[in-house]
């Protein structure tokens, strides 16, 4: 008796043992599959979270490229901005540049205007006024005009008062000035081609470096005027006695076949066919040309 409860006893321990066995091993088996199961959720866990990361960075690096793609097109827009103002302002600047020149060029040219308007005529000037001082002091309320550097070419400007006028390299190519007054003018550098100064009074008249090609100069007065380095060639009706009176030197040019009989000027005949002064001027020649140079600097000064 005792035996079979032994062996029932021992046979219950072998089942104990073996349920046991059993249920851990189907405890360990639970335990692989859900660590099974959790590695494997890590794992796609990490893919996701990988591909998560792979989708930012690929988000990120086109955000970046689009972001420099406008910011790229901005820095364009704005340089081309940049380079329109610039143009704009360069057109502007010579845009005004033109208007200051062209407001310019109206006020000279109206102030020319006014000038000649206001231009006494030889006859309307009192006898004492035409025999003024030659510092250009006269009792006639007169302002000496000033043409300097004027366009005055064909202009009729006959019978006019331009006594002490300074005409420093106007432009009178062609003009008429009949009887015109222009003693002790300033006429140095001026182009007077053409230009009909029969009967005008050009007595002390500064011509140096004047142009008087084919200009006619019957019966002028050129009485101490100053022809040094003035081109007289084809002049028109230009007399002996009318150089006689005048300031001539050897740059004072004219035509080689002035017949010149007198020994303020003696001819002398260049390369170019032209003939010109050679010998000094006298003294009452040189004081006569101080004298236009001082009234010269007087009328500049008024």
């Amino acid at each position: 008796m005792s035996e079979m409860l032994f062996a029932v006893g021992i046979l219950g321990v072998v089942i104990t043992i073996v349920a046991w066995l059993i249920i851990i091993n189907m405890q360990r088996r639970s335990s692989e599959q859900t660590r099974a199961e959790h590695q494997a959720w890590e794992r796609a866990q990490e893919a996701r979270l990988q591909q998560w990361k792979t989708q930012q960075e690929r988000q990120f690096i086109d955000f970046k490229q689009e972001l420099t793609t406008q910011i790229q097109q901005i820095q364009k827009q704005v340089q081309q901005t940049r380079d329109e103002w610039k143009t704009w302002e360069e057109k502007d600047a010579a845009r005004s540049e033109e208007l200051k020149q062209a407001y310019q060029a109206l006020m000279t040219r109206e102030r020319m205007e006014f000038e000649l308007v206001r231009l006494p005529r030889v006859e309307d000037i009192p006898l004492p006024a035409k025999e003024a001082s030659p510092n250009g002091n006269t009792s006639f309320p007169w302002q000496p005009a000033n043409f300097q550097n004027a366009r005055l070419s064909e202009r009729d400007l006959s019978s006019r008062y331009l006594r002490h006028a300074d005409l420093r390299d106007a432009q009178l190519t062609n003009a008429k000035l009949f009887m015109t007054d222009l003693s002790w003018a300033n006429l140095a550098g001026a182009d007077l081609s053409g230009a009909d100064l029969s009967a005008a009074n050009l007595a002390h008249a500064d011509l140096r470096g004047a142009k008087l090609t084919r200009a006619n100069l019957l019966v002028a007065d050129l009485n101490h005027a100053v022809l040094i380095g003035t081109n007289l060639r084809q002049a028109r009706n230009l007399s002996v006695e009318q150089l006689q009176s005048a300031i001539v030197d050897s740059t004072t040019q004219f035509d080689a076949d002035l017949p010149l009989q007198t020994s303020a000027i003696q001819p002398k005949d260049d390369k170019d066919g032209s003939t010109n002064q050679s010998e000094p001027l006298d003294e009452t020649t040189l004081s006569a040309l101080s004298e236009v140079k001082g009234s010269d600097k007087s009328s500049l000064h008024s």
